[in-house]
């Protein structure tokens, strides 16, 4: 099971662990996304159908999938339920071959490992235990009823299992970890040469004619994209709200209201012991009820004499008395009761149970003042709602085909805002806002400098903007970007001169001049480093990589690049030496061995799925 469990994705690992599922349900986002027509097919695989709406349900979690990441503008094009469809599809035809070729191999999942797989998933348990209505309620959200999931299900560990029994079958040869091993535990040794940026020597200076060829030859790099800013209005319940003037009458009867339909009940917290029905269970209920009425602590006996397996190691711990949740007769049974009070005998269908009162929360109904401000605001936003939907009416009247936003301003007593300068793609402010961005790009307001229409921006929120300054695209002038210029090409001319100095420095060697003594004479840092491995903490780490990406050729081999700190690192590798298996610590090798040995299961399972899926046939209707 945990080696299934480890493998399990699909159906699965999005809808069983419901990380964005359970949030909706609970919001009451229920099978809106089975939209368009519930019955017929979008293909076969394998004479498996694949239904409208699977799909429809693949391309609705898939898009969830997407939306939870941070970041994601919920209107970009790739988030459109057409642009999904296609991706989506083929990979619903992909595991609806895998599990056709699973079947066809005589591969099944027994229903208790189903059940299990169900029962253990904390999304459909309450206070610890399943919940056969949460269960219902969370599947609906998605689409599915406890059948249906339970097939998908069934389909998931079908494919979890062929995964994982391909790659518990693989296998590491002796060639194959002395290969690695040879790489892993390599030691190279070599001479490192730093060529500072000081050892040009001379101030470096494009010239005019320099400067301005590169500009003509790269225009497209100063190209300036289109901007523009503009003025805007803005109507919110935010602000209507801070402006309405409430009667302390109207919050005087809010919070008479709110007291009428104040439920004072208590809050209980309780534990119990159980005495189920059967053979001696009078005299073991008549053995604990002495037991309590002699002063023994009813913690103490929960463990000896409780039935409640999934509370005894709790001291009998139940949680808070909700309605519904337990049976009817505890609640009058310990409505008179304090706390640490223990009640008579409870019957139910369970057996017979002595309740006791872990915690009771007396609540007090909230004074005037405690809930003044509150309401004051409650009140003002509702208000401010009702005004909001009428002025938002009026905005668009005030605005249609009006010169400017001044009568609107002046009418609705909205402020006339500006932006920054923004471009299609991008803004701050407000126009940060995609919807805002496309709305002033518009030709009607860019070109024609008409008002927008009344853009609702969010539930409660609403602009009506028109253009301010507008800037089209243009490649900027040679001036503008000059200093750039000139910066990049004293850069340029540098590398130029350093890899110069280092490209001599490595003929004169390959000629064959002493390193140390032609560094020296030079004046450049030299070091020498001695069978140095991968992992060696006292070599700097950009000189190990560019160490151990050189080629292992017989002789010297040399290479020149640009150092950090901005001049150039010549290294020269002397020696390689492979590694063997007694380099390395036992730990490391079993570690290794299994590493190996899991990509070769997982390239193993993704050649199978590939050759599965190619060979399926799938039709489209």
């Amino acid at each position: 099971m945990q080696v299934i469990r480890d493998n399990m994705k699909g159906t699965l690992a999005v809808v069983v662990v419901l990380m964005f599922v359970v949030p909706m349900v609970l919001s009451g986002i229920g099978t809106s996304f089975l939209g368009g027509p519930a019955g017929g097919k979008v293909a076969t695989v394998d004479g498996r159908a694949i239904s409208n709406n699977e799909l429809a349900r693949a391309v609705y979690m898939q898009k969830q999938r997407l939306l939870s990441q941070e970041g994601v503008d919920p209107s970009a094009d790739y988030l459109k339920d057409e642009n999904l469809r296609g991706p989506v599809l083929q990979q619903l035809i992909r595991r609806t071959a895998l599990i056709a070729s699973a079947e066809d191999s005589g591969v099944g999942v027994s229903d208790t490992t189903i059940n299990k797989t169900i029962l253990d998933q904390q999304s459909f348990h309450t206070d610890g235990k399943f919940d056969k209505q949460a269960y219902r309620r969370v599947l609906s959200g998605v689409g599915y009823t406890p059948a249906t999931f339970k097939a998908s299900l069934s389909e998931d560990l079908l494919i979890s299992q062929i995964a994982s029994g391909i790659q518990a079958s693989s296998f590491v040869t002796p060639a194959e970890l002395d290969a690695i091993v040879s790489v892993v535990g390599e030691a190279r040794s070599f001479e490192m040469i730093k060529i500072p940026a000081s050892a040009i020597g001379e101030d470096l200076e494009p010239t005019t004619e320099e400067i301005s060829a590169y500009y003509y030859d790269n225009q497209t790099t100063y190209l300036d994209p289109e901007k523009m800013s503009i003025e805007y209005v803005e109507l919110s319940v935010d602000d209507l709200a801070k402006h309405e003037v409430i009667a302390e009458a109207d919050i005087r009867a809010q919070y008479d209201q709110e007291i009428a339909a104040f439920d004072s009940t208590p809050e209980v917290e309780i534990a119990h012991i159980l005495i189920e029905d059967g053979d001696g269970a009078s005299d073991k209920l008549a053995e604990l009820q002495s037991k309590l009425d002699a002063g023994e602590e009813f913690d103490a006996l929960v463990e000896n004499y409780s039935d409640d397996i999934g509370s005894k190691s709790s001291k009998g711990y139940l949680g808070l008395l909700t309605p519904g949740a337990f049976p009817e007769q505890f609640a009058p049974a310990v409505a008179d009761l304090n706390e640490g009070q223990v009640s008579a005998v409870v019957k139910t269908d369970a057996g017979s149970h002595i309740l006791k009162v872990v915690k009771k929360t007396i609540k007090n109904a909230p004074s005037f003042e405690d809930r003044k401000d509150a309401i004051k605001a409650q009140l003002a936003r509702a208000t401010a709602e009702e005004a909001y939907f009428e002025m938002l009416e009026e905005l668009g009247d005030l605005t249609y085909s009006a010169e400017g936003l001044r009568t609107a301003s002046t009418e609705l007593g909205l402020t006339i805002k500006e932006s920054e300068e923004f471009t299609r793609a991008s803004g701050t402010g407000i126009a940060s806002n995609k919807v805002v961005r496309d709305a002033a790009f518009n030709p009607v307001v860019v070109s024609e400098g008409q008002n927008s229409q009344a853009i609702e921006i969010s539930a409660d929120k609403a602009v009506v903007l028109r253009k301010k300054t507008h800037s089209p695209e243009r490649i900027k002038a040679l001036d503008e970007v000059k200093e750039q210029i000139t910066a990049l090409l004293r850069e340029k001319m540098k590398q130029e001169k350093l890899q110069s100095l280092a490209e001599a420095f490595i003929a004169d060697l390959k000629n064959g001049a002493d390193t140390k003594e032609k560094a020296d004479e030079a004046k450049y840092e030299y070091s020498a480093h001695d069978k140095v491995k991968r992992t060696d903490v006292t070599v700097d780490r950009s000189a190990l990589r560019q160490v151990f990406a050189m080629p292992a050729v017989d002789g010297k081999s040399f290479k020149a690049e640009v150092d950090m700190s901005g001049g150039y690192l010549v290294t020269v590798l002397t020696e390689v030496v492979a590694g063997t298996r007694t380099d390395l610590p036992p730990q490391q090798l079993f570690g290794m061995t299994a590493q190996l040995k899991r990509e070769n299961g997982q390239f193993e399972n993704a050649s199978y799925e590939a050759d599965v899926v190619e060979k399926a046939e799938a039709k489209f209707n």
